[in-house]
């Protein structure tokens, strides 16, 4: 299954490459790709998580903490949009008591 190039995957794409230290040239990691084969590990996805959260202004609901959400940019990506559709607004740092979240 190949995924469908949206702007939010893109985007989230970015990030991931930043996160992971990827270069941002190119095309990795791929959409589908296993961010946890890459490196990911249960602290850096929460960094990620607050990250992309703070980069779309959405709150993740609550089952978008579960890893597997974070298993590829385009679980990531779906995750954003179900957010953006529910109007899950950004808690602007509440959530954690502070801003600089990451």
């Amino acid at each position: 299954m190949t995924a469908q190039r949206t702007p939010t995957v893109e985007t989230v794409r970015a990030l991931v490459a930043t996160h992971l230290g990827m270069p941002a040239e190119g095309d990795r990691p791929h959409a589908d790709e296993d961010l946890w084969d890459l490196g990911l590990t249960s602290l850096n996805c929460l960094r990620l998580m607050l990250r992309i959260e703070d980069t779309f202004g959405v709150t993740l609901p609550e089952r978008a903490l579960k890893f597997s959400t974070f298993r590829s940019t385009t679980a990531i990506a779906i995750a954003v949009d179900e957010a953006r559709a529910e109007g899950m607004p950004s808690d602007n740092g509440l959530r954690t008591g502070h801003h600089n979240r990451y």
